[in-house]
């Protein structure tokens, strides 16, 4: 029970309201492309002449190099209680990891002992369910080899679970204020600093 009148309507008010220039780039084009969308969903005879409006790609922002090493260096040294010490030292482990290797934080975080290697890692990616092989250095291999202990299957795995995302990006940015880096930077730009 489609309603082509009531869909021409519709057509022409988007089509005004993106061709009066009162929107941003970025709202001209997903309203131009939800156009295009319902006009080809619906084959209706419309041939819109409105181009797509340029827009600026957003400023990423990425670690310097002696940024990267002093955060490790400093994650490496911090001293606590025997209790957060543990957590603390995983919490470096899966830094290491991520700044050196471009890995999602999801790949870290169920990255499985049966997937250690002798000096590689098994990566299954969840996103495009392609898996591979990363070759990591003898000194990140010991590093991953001292979590062991941990009675998980996980090498990242806890009593009380798996690394968790959001309080890894909240550690950052405690360590981040501590060292007066002036960035914000998350688990998944640290990916965007290893691939800069």
């Amino acid at each position: 029970s489609f309603d082509l009148v009531n869909c021409e309507q519709f057509i022409y008010e988007i089509y005004q309201e993106v061709s009066n220039g009162t929107l941003s780039k970025s709202s001209y084009n997903n309203y131009l492309k939800a156009t295009r969308l319902l006009i080809s969903a619906h084959a209706l005879p419309f041939n819109l002449t409105i181009k797509a409006r340029k827009t600026e790609r957003a400023y990423i922002v990425t670690l310097e190099q002696d940024e990267v090493l002093r955060i490790k260096n400093y994650l490496y040294s911090r001293k606590s209680t025997d209790q957060n010490q543990r957590n603390h030292y995983r919490q470096a482990v899966a830094y290491q990891l991520l700044i050196e290797h471009g890995l999602r934080f999801e790949n870290v975080r169920y990255l499985e002992w049966s997937d250690v290697k002798d000096d590689e890692l098994f990566i299954k990616n969840t996103k495009t369910n392609h898996s591979y092989d990363i070759q990591i250095s003898k000194e990140l291999k010991e590093r991953i080899e001292a979590l062991r202990d941990t009675p998980s299957e996980y090498v990242f795995g806890t009593r009380k679970g798996l690394l968790n995302r959001a309080k890894f990006n909240k550690m950052l940015g405690r360590v981040f204020t501590e060292l007066n880096i002036k960035k914000h930077i998350t688990a998944h730009k640290l990916r965007h600093t290893n691939a800069t």
